[in-house]
């Protein structure tokens, strides 16, 4: 009997808490200063979005931090890189609070992680804990604010993520007492002709500034599209360059939400309720990388394409297909803050049609193929899903610069790639074959790096996380 209650009340219980509002949770404060944010949930980063938000420790460190609810430690860990000291609560209502760049943490978990790490003999260390191993209560002191591992200022690194999935959570969708009544500014647009398949078209893009002022943008002329410069059944790409400030600080910080209309129909937008860990690099899909890496430009795209397969979009229509426009067309574009701050952008677009453009797609490499190359010394194997956006395919064997040999190339070095590709180069009659690496040329810094290698026969092999130009190199 008491079986059968139990199963009729979780399916209840499950999805009260799924229903239960983000803003009804009571936490306490991870500080007891004001909360004052350098940095937000889901900005731009270089490779990555933001999964924390940054607070402002007044400058200093040794800021006391508090548990936001009862819970249990179920993670410390110690390191000179990333994260630094970080403390990660596991709470009963199926939150995990995380608290980074900590100087110290309290007297506790310190003598705790201090003696692990003397009986281990090691200077760094990733310790788990049991449930209710070590428990901590609602605004107890965890630990002090710091500037450790890949910090550059003292501030405090916040997380939540949902437990069970590990997946970060917004944490300004939360109670948190964070000020913000500034709206999105909007900088500019960018549209671009994109393929069936949502692929940007190579060279068929165009920037424009916006002008205006919170919340109403515009542009000083109309959008114009000729249909000469898209494939047959081609399709319009809308993106937003898009920031946002909050109160007591003027950091530049990224937006919660965003959506395009056409003809007063919403087409298709995205939201960053939450992120995933294992897609994080898939911002470079979002994202216009090459803006945001030459000019600084936080671009936003309201279209994706199958290799970028975030779980932030919603919408039925992907991309604008030229079919489905009129000789006119009202374009609205909306920007949204997490605490519903908005500002709009509104224009017209203006279709001619003609004859739509043949482009040569036989010498690129489409995001969703597999490829490789292979000759009697070299080989490199690309995955499918390993780019973002079509590449040309300009394999050269290069004189060396670092080396006696060859360097071989293929693909440019800042080319973001989403998975590791394969490279193999013959080391048949090279001395010392035990002692090779493969490199790979950053001709930017006018510099290189080993990626290592393991040799098998007549070859080394290795892997590389991007593109460019690799070569076998002595470790002496």
């Amino acid at each position: 009997m008491r079986i059968l209650i139990l199963i009729a009340i979780i399916p209840f219980f499950t999805f009260s808490q799924e229903k239960k509002s983000y803003k009804s949770y009571n936490f306490h404060p991870p500080m007891e200063i004001p909360l004052i944010l350098a940095g937000n949930f889901a900005e731009l980063r270089s490779n990555h979005f933001h999964t924390g938000i940054d607070i402002k420790t007044q400058g200093v460190e040794g800021q006391k931090l508090f548990s936001i609810d009862d819970g249990y430690v179920s993670r410390i860990k110690i390191s000179p890189w990333g994260y630094g000291k970080v403390i990660y609560i596991d709470h009963y209502n199926g939150f995990t609070s995380v608290y980074a760049h900590c100087q110290k943490l309290s007297e506790k978990f310190d003598s705790l992680m201090f003696a692990l790490m003397t009986e281990k003999k090691v200077n760094e260390l990733d310790a788990y804990f049991e449930k209710d191993e070590f428990k901590v209560k609602k605004g107890e002191l965890i630990a002090i604010s710091g500037n450790t591992g890949g910090s550059v200022a003292p501030h405090l690194h916040f997380e939540i993520r949902e437990t069970k999935s590990e997946k970060p959570l917004n944490p300004l969708l939360f109670n948190f007492k964070i000020q913000d009544t500034r709206k999105p500014e909007i900088r500019g647009v960018k549209i671009y002709s994109l393929t069936a398949d949502n692929y940007i078209i190579p060279g068929k893009s165009e920037y424009m500034r916006t002008n205006g002022a919170p919340p109403n943008y515009g542009l000083e002329e109309h959008i114009h599209i000729d249909e000469s410069n898209f494939v047959a059944q081609g399709k319009i790409g809308l993106a937003l360059d898009v920031i946002d400030r909050l109160n007591g600080a003027n950091n530049v910080c990224g937006i919660y939400k965003s959506t395009v209309n056409c003809n007063g129909t919403q087409l298709y937008g995205f939201d960053f309720t939450k992120l995933d860990f294992g897609k994080n690099r898939m911002i470079n899909g979002h994202t216009d990388v090459y803006e945001f890496k030459e000019n600084r430009r936080d671009i936003h795209k309201l279209f994706s394409n199958p290799v970028t397969t975030l779980e932030n979009y919603s919408g039925k229509t992907n991309g604008i297909p030229l079919i489905s426009l009129l000789d006119t067309n009202n374009i609205e574009i909306i920007a949204k803050d997490q605490n519903s701050n908005k500002s709009v952008f509104k224009t017209k677009l203006v279709y001619q049609k003609n004859a739509p453009m043949k482009f040569d797609w036989s010498n690129y490499l489409i995001p969703h193929e597999i490829y490789s190359i292979r000759n009697e010394n070299f080989e490199i194997f690309i995955p499918p899903g390993t780019i973002f956006e079509p590449i040309k395919k300009d394999f050269e064997v290069r004189k060396g610069i670092w080396t006696d040999g060859n360097m071989y190339h293929f693909g440019a070095y800042k080319t973001p790639v989403n998975n590791k590709v394969r490279v193999r180069i013959s080391v048949k009659g090279v001395a010392q074959s035990e002692k090779l690496v493969i490199c790979r040329a950053n001709f930017e810094d006018q510099n290189y790096y080993s990626l290592g290698g393991k040799v098998e026969g007549d070859w080394i092999e290795t892997k590389s996380k991007g593109l460019g130009d690799f070569f076998i190199k002595l470790d002496t």
